[in-house]
């Protein structure tokens, strides 16, 4: 069951007086697995957004979720700033692959800085999308179609092809995958998305590749538009390194940052805003 579901299953089941009562009585005359699949809900009518705890089939999930107009029904599940610490880019990709707990503030899409919900392993989708953490309406940047993702959960999908810790190389010269995506709101204006409408050696415009990695250059875990000898190389999107093989450990030439256009350390990354991930 995805968080959309959970949501829509919960408020047929309980209304927002019920909810307030099992608060403040912690008891509530319903039946509880219906309690367990939305715990609570508030919603701003002026905004329609919802913070869910959404029953998952891993257990309760506390997330931020756009529930806005037709196309809601995203949840945040991570973001990547370069006003902090290297979160994302540690050697051992402890973020991605094995901490069990949220990190940053997961209920917030405008802090500027590094987080992670449990949703990044615990909430299935086939589709993501990516936003600014300045944009309020959170209009997608970037956005899967395809149902790219078949119902697996972000981690999921990103380790079914390898373990990449340290030094091992996730890729030589490829995408390990890609999906095609549309670009909207203001992606020519953010970086890591330069090379949007390239096309080259590895991946052409208008897709989004997963563990990138070009020549003795460089790599992304997640690469946006074009990459090989024509369009930049592969360091351009999320979590690049001017690593020389693809890998989150820099042996071989330095210099990586959660997202940008170049990894390059001679280049100061940008630092005024962040990007969010979303499943649904």
């Amino acid at each position: 069951m995805n968080v959309r579901e959970a949501i829509n299953f919960g408020l047929n089941k309980l209304n927002f007086e019920d909810i307030r009562e099992n608060k403040r009585k912690k008891q509530m005359n319903v039946n509880p697995i219906h309690v367990s699949m939305v715990e609570h809900v508030w919603m701003e009518f002026t905004t329609l957004l919802v913070f869910v705890q959404a029953c998952t089939m891993e257990g309760v999930v506390k997330a931020y979720c756009d529930m806005t107009g037709s196309s809601g029904g995203w949840t945040l599940i991570a973001r990547f700033s370069n006003a902090d610490g290297k979160n994302w880019m540690r050697d051992d990709a402890y973020w991605w692959y094995d901490i069990l707990s949220s990190q940053g503030s997961p209920t917030s899409a405008s802090t500027n800085s590094d987080m992670i919900s449990e949703a990044f392993w615990k909430v299935k989708g086939s589709e993501i999308k990516i936003t600014r953490n300045d944009d309020s309406s959170h209009s997608a940047l970037l956005r899967t179609y395809t149902n790219c993702f078949g119902g697996k959960t972000f981690r999921g999908y990103m380790s079914s092809y390898g373990k990449f810790s340290y030094r091992n190389v996730w890729s030589n010269n490829r995408c390990l995958d890609s999906c095609p995506v549309y670009y909207g709101g203001s992606y020519q204006f953010t970086v890591g998305f330069t090379q949007a409408h390239c096309s080259s050696n590895i991946q052409g415009s208008y897709r989004i590749g997963f563990w990138c990695q070009w020549s003795h250059g460089d790599g992304s875990v997640l690469m946006f538009g074009g990459g090989g000898s024509g369009c930049s190389r592969a360091d351009h999107g999320i979590g690049i390194t001017e690593n020389n093989y693809g890998g989150f450990e820099e042996w071989e030439d330095s210099g990586e940052i959660d997202f940008g256009d170049e990894a390059n350390n001679h280049n100061s990354p940008t630092t005024s805003y962040a990007l969010n991930l979303w499943i649904r």
